[in-house]
């Protein structure tokens, strides 16, 4: 959990600063995580994966937040492809981040019907 403010906004673009790598993986062909990224005030949660072989499917995104301005939810969902061997930025948040308050995020990836990797920061 990190600190926030209760604006969340959906970018596309990247943000840099300071990084905080927060694991996460399915074991063996593929894996997945979300990268958080401080800069300033706001904290980006990226949604990232990596596969050792072509894979097609979809993903979503969620990443929640409470703080004394309120509560606010994003979810994401998309198509994706992944080539093998290339880690692929499926999907980036933007939280206000504040001192007080509270950050979960989710990432999970689907193919066929079939869960294939989740991560939760």
């Amino acid at each position: 959990m990190l600190a926030s403010g209760a604006a969340i906004l959906s970018l596309c673009a990247a943000v840099q600063g300071e990084e905080q790598p927060s694991g996460g993986a399915a074991g063996g062909w593929i894996r997945c995580e979300i990268r958080i990224t401080s800069n300033g005030g706001l904290t980006e949660y990226a949604g990232l994966a990596w596969a050792a072989r072509r894979v097609e499917g979809e993903y979503d995104l969620t990443v929640s937040s409470r703080g004394p301005g309120g509560v606010s939810n994003t979810v994401q969902r998309g198509r994706f492809v992944l080539e093998p061997h290339r880690q692929s930025v499926l999907s980036r948040v933007q939280v206000m981040a504040g001192r007080t308050g509270t950050v979960q995020a989710r990432l999970s990836i689907h193919s066929n019907g079939r869960e294939l990797c989740q991560f939760t920061s």
